[in-house]
């Protein structure tokens, strides 16, 4: 940070400490610099800009602390701006940050698959796809399931959800749902931590223990 500081010479780095500390909080949650700068105001009464923050998060992503990763509608094809989330390159740097305070295992989870994922050589997304359905009043509404991760490197495409916990039908379902409505013929992933065996299910999707895609992602993701 102080090298970061220094470069672009920055002359309030509490603000810029403050956001490194905030992104750090927030790994794997939909965000943009609009939403970070309402946070500065209502929490630590900045007046900094979305622009500032903008700015201070490209800082980080050439520094090689953060990664950016967009949104993309997978049937319709075409990437959404905004908002999108971001993950360290480190989770160690991301943890000294924190104080080792906030270990929440399912986002580091899921950093640690966005990380397994750009180390074999996929751009990764994070992908939506949208769900019709009646409600009780037996009208159509419209909502949006998220894909953790749309993996592609050349033709190989891969998709992965990051499953801290299945241990209930209703989970399974929820875990599940966005998958399901992908008929597109690529291979499709769920990881789940822990060791309960790996295997495919009546969908055709692959369900993967932490330990066994670990070992050997290139099994599971070529």
């Amino acid at each position: 940070m102080r090298d970061i500081k220094d470069r672009y010479n920055i002359q309030n780095d509490s603000d810029l400490l403050e956001l490194i500390t905030i992104i750090s909080s927030c790994i794997g949650s939909l965000t943009n610099p609009p939403k970070i700068a309402n946070t500065f105001k209502t929490v630590k009464q900045s007046k900094i800009s979305a622009d500032t923050i903008r700015q201070y998060l490209e800082y980080m992503e050439d520094a090689f602390m953060i990664e950016r990763s967009i949104r993309y509608n997978i049937k319709g094809r075409k990437y959404i701006d905004s908002p999108y989330k971001y993950y360290f390159e480190d989770l160690g740097l991301r943890n000294v940050r924190v104080g080792f305070r906030q270990t929440e295992l399912p986002h580091i989870m899921e950093n640690l698959l966005y990380n397994e994922l750009r180390e074999a050589g996929f751009t990764v997304d994070v992908g939506q796809v949208y769900s019709e359905h009646k409600n009780a009043d037996g009208k159509r509404q419209r909502s949006i399931l998220e894909v953790d991760f749309v993996c592609n490197r050349g033709y190989n495409r891969v998709y992965v959800q990051s499953a801290f916990a299945m241990d209930t039908d209703e989970k399974r379902n929820q875990e599940f749902a966005s998958l399901r409505k992908l008929n597109d013929g690529f291979r499709k992933l769920v990881v789940v931590y822990g060791l309960q065996p790996t295997y495919m299910n009546d969908d055709g999707l692959f369900i993967v223990n932490l330990v066994d895609f670990l070992m050997n992602p290139a099994k599971f993701i070529g």
